[in-house]
């Protein structure tokens, strides 16, 4: 074989080495469980930094996507034991949408969270509706009384005291005192009171 054909070979086997991983690129980035609406979309960033000063918030969105129109989508990834969605996975979207409009990157109405099963199930994605700016602020307002201990905590039903990890520094000890019974009436699992600061 001559010095041409061994270059031409070699040429043809680099263009299907390179076609080879620029597919498996895009199988990657585009997942065949995405939603329909984010298959067209753009993988813009992974795992970045996002802050805002005012109010001071810091987050880190495992994924977002640029749609063809222009607008950004969050993307969560969960590993759990089974496929559940929980409220705080709509918060940690919505609080992420909340930070890219802060950086002026316009956002879907929706985010996404992908649950994969632990011990290599599949995985599913779902849409969940973001919560406006007012409401993401009355979150933010909200967490900064809980830590400045101007409002008072309250207890889920459901085990996420025991989860949480403020719950060293929650100070009521709401998860022991509710499994032995004493919890105060005034406080009702699951509902979030009104803080008691200064309007």
């Amino acid at each position: 074989m001559g010095f041409l054909a061994k270059l031409l070979a070699a040429a043809l086997a680099l263009f299907a080495l390179f076609r080879l991983l620029r597919s498996a690129r895009t199988k990657r980035r585009n997942p065949g469980w995405l939603p329909p609406e984010l298959r067209g979309a753009r993988l813009v960033a992974v795992e970045q930094d996002l802050t805002s000063r005012d109010p001071p918030l810091a987050g880190r969105p495992d994924q977002v996507y640029r749609l063809p129109d222009g607008r950004y989508v969050p993307l969560e990834y969960k590993t759990r034991e089974r496929f559940v969605l929980h409220e705080t996975d709509a918060a940690q979207l919505s609080l992420e949408g909340f930070l890219l409009r802060r950086n002026g990157f316009p956002t879907a109405p929706f985010g996404v969270i992908a649950v994969k099963r632990r011990g290599g199930g599949e995985t599913r994605a779902v849409k969940l509706k973001l919560a406006d700016d007012s409401r993401c602020m009355d979150w933010i307002l909200r967490y900064r009384d809980l830590v400045r201990r101007r409002a008072e905590p309250e207890a889920a039903d459901d085990g996420r005291c025991k989860r949480c990890g403020h719950a060293g520094r929650c100070g009521s000890g709401l998860y022991s005192r509710r499994r032995r019974g004493s919890i105060p009436p005034k406080w009702k699992p699951g509902i979030m009171r009104r803080s008691t600061r200064a309007e």
